[in-house]
C-alpha cells in the first residue's frame, strides 16, 4: 500500500488515485486531510478493508464508531497509525449487510473503502462532512448490472429521505431510515441523484455487475 502527500507551492490541482489489477482499473479522488470522516459501506461481494492513511510526522491514534443492524457501536476497531503510514481496518465480519464508519483521530487522515473480488476492484474515500442535501453525478447503472444508493443517517432520530432525479427532475422514492442507521434502495440509473433528507447523512452510490462493483462517495451541497 502506497500513500502519497500532494503539497503545491502556486496554484491548485485537482488529484485522483489510479489502480490497475489485471486488467482492471480502479479511480477514486483525492481529499484533503482531516480528523472526523463518515464512510457508508456496501453490501455485496468482495473483500472490504478500511485503510486509513496519514501524511504527518508523528504518531496518529483513532477510533472507529460502527453504524449497523445493531445500532451504533463505539470504539468498534481501535489503534494508533505510524508516522506517514496507514493503518487497515478489515471489515468482512460486519458488511454481510450494509453498514456506516464514523472514523476520529487526533491528527490529520485520510480513511479510504477498498473493495477487492476476483472479476475487480473499487476504491472511494470517504466524506469529512455530513448534510441534508447529496449530488450523485452521473449516477447509473452499468448494462446488465444494477446500481444502489446507500445512505448514512448520522442523528438518532428517523429522517425521511426523498430521491430525485436529476434526468426528469421526479422524485422517484420516498423512504424513511432509522436513527444511525443505513438505507440501501437499488435504483436504475437516471445520470444522476439529488437525495434530500431531514436530517443529516452521508450518501454514496454503487453499482455492480458480474461480481464486480464500484463505490463513490456523492457531493454534499451544504448552503442551501
Amino acid at each position: 500500500r502506497i500513500s502519497a502527500n500532494i503539497e503545491t507551492t502556486r496554484g491548485s490541482v485537482l488529484a485522483f488515485g489510479r489502480q490497475v489489477t489485471d486488467g482492471e482499473v480502479a479511480l477514486w479522488r483525492a481529499v484533503a486531510p482531516a480528523t472526523d470522516w463518515w464512510l457508508p459501506v456496501p453490501r455485496g461481494r468482495g473483500i472490504k478493508q478500511m485503510v486509513i492513511a496519514t501524511p504527518e510526522a508523528g504518531e496518529i491514534g483513532y477510533q472507529v464508531d460502527l453504524y449497523g443492524p445493531e445500532g451504533r457501536v463505539e470504539a468498534h476497531a481501535e489503534g494508533v497509525i505510524e508516522p506517514r503510514g496507514n493503518s487497515v481496518v478489515p471489515l468482512a465480519s460486519v458488511t454481510s449487510k450494509a453498514v456506516g464508519l464514523h472514523v476520529t483521530t487526533t491528527g490529520p487522515v485520510v480513511p479510504a473503502l477498498r473493495i477487492d473480488s476476483p472479476e475487480g476492484l473499487a476504491w472511494t474515500t470517504g466524506s469529512p462532512v455530513t448534510a441534508p442535501v447529496w449530488l450523485l453525478p452521473g449516477a447509473r447503472s452499468p448494462q446488465g448490472g444494477s446500481g444502489s444508493l446507500v445512505a448514512l443517517n448520522v442523528g438518532i432520530e428517523p429522517i425521511s429521505v426523498s430521491i430525485r432525479s436529476l434526468a426528469d427532475e421526479t422524485i422517484v422514492r420516498d423512504l424513511e431510515v432509522n436513527g444511525e442507521g443505513v438505507l440501501v434502495n437499488n435504483l436504475r440509473g437516471a445520470n444522476g441523484y439529488r437525495v434530500e433528507a431531514t436530517g443529516p447523512i452521508v450518501a454514496m452510490w454503487t453499482s455492480q455487475r458480474d461480481g464486480a462493483g464500484s463505490a463513490a462517495i456523492g457531493i454534499p451541497l451544504q448552503d442551501e
